[in-house]
């Protein structure tokens, strides 16, 4: 039976990724038999737990989180309205032979940190922010549903604290390489404006 753990590594830190999704396909990128896809895991010291995979023939093994039962992981909705820091791998192969695999997740967002150093009449906004997206887990691609992208946030130095919609932290999507889809820096007190892409 398969057999998994599962990790993300940020800045050289290794954590517990406790609740998260898999697709298990066949070599050839088709439904694995048996296998209700997807799969939601769990941890519970010591280990994951999920229904038991019975491995038949080679499998390739794509993750995610947080989990969704979203069917089509070529497809998965990506919505940052409430800050998900969302993160997943490229496929992982597995067999009768070899069923134990261990899984490393990677972030698939940006994160800008706002830091607002001067007098408490100082503000930054940042424009054009896009807030949902589509991630495809077989090519490592999201992309920015541009409909949506024309969204803001303000950032204030009041006393000696940054004041802002949720925290000083803000977790965007990258934007396509392309014209005019570059997120906006605004410092108001200077007039002036950064182009920010990751």
């Amino acid at each position: 039976a398969l057999q998994v753990e599962c990790y993300s590594r940020s800045a050289n830190e290794k954590k517990v990724v406790e609740d998260f999704g898999m697709y298990v396909l066949t070599s050839s990128g088709t439904a694995y038999p048996g296998v209700s896809n997807p799969v939601h895991v769990t941890y519970q010291s010591p280990g994951w737990n999920f229904s038991p995979i019975l491995l038949s023939e080679d499998a390739q093994i794509y993750s995610f989180s947080p989990y969704t039962e979203t069917t089509d992981c070529c497809a998965l909705n990506i919505n940052l309205n409430n800050q998900t820091d969302y993160l997943a791998s490229a496929a992982i192969s597995a067999s009768k032979s070899n069923p134990s695999i261990s899984i490393t997740m990677k972030h698939i967002l940006s994160k800008i940190n706002v830091t607002i150093d001067g007098s408490s009449s100082c503000q930054v906004k940042l424009l054009n922010v896009p807030n949902a997206a589509t991630y495809n887990l077989k090519n490592d691609k999201l992309t920015v549903h541009a409909h949506l992208s024309g969204r803001s946030r303000t950032f204030e130095k009041k006393g000696k604290k940054v004041s802002c919609p949720v925290s000083p932290v803000h977790i965007l999507a990258p934007h396509a390489k392309r014209p005019r889809t570059y997120t906006k820096v605004l410092f108001p007190s200077m007039a002036k404006v950064l182009s920010w892409q990751s």
